[in-house]
């Protein structure tokens, strides 16, 4: 799989692409996956859908806050928080609420000098 990437200032940026897992090792197997951590990626929002079906008047509020994590022995990177969900059913059943929402991500991976905050 060719990748996308950037060199800028000592470091070099690769796009990864959208998905939910990436194994460093396999996709660049010149960068040493054993000296990055969760810092060296970056995820970019694409797009986001929201879903709202109620029978009742109110507001709710749901977030969706993707997370990477990464093992620097396995040189596997994991997205979570992609998605989310929120149901209520009321006391006598006759009325609920459902609202549930998702992004699209695009993944980068910074292998160089890095600042974080």
């Amino acid at each position: 799989m060719a990748l996308t990437e950037w060199k800028n200032a000592g470091s070099t940026i690769y796009c990864l692409g959208s998905g939910t897992t990436f194994d460093i090792k396999t996709l660049l197997p010149d960068v040493d996956y054993t000296k990055l951590t969760k810092d060296n990626f970056i995820i970019k929002v694409i797009s986001s859908s929201v879903s709202l079906d109620e029978d009742i008047t109110s507001i709710y509020h749901l977030t969706t806050t993707p997370q990477v994590t990464y093992d620097a022995i396995t040189g596997i990177a994991t997205l979570t928080g992609l998605s989310n969900s929120y149901y209520r059913s009321y006391y006598d059943g006759a009325k609920h609420v459902s609202l549930s929402n998702s992004i699209s991500i695009m993944v980068y991976l910074i292998d160089g000098d890095i600042e974080t905050a």
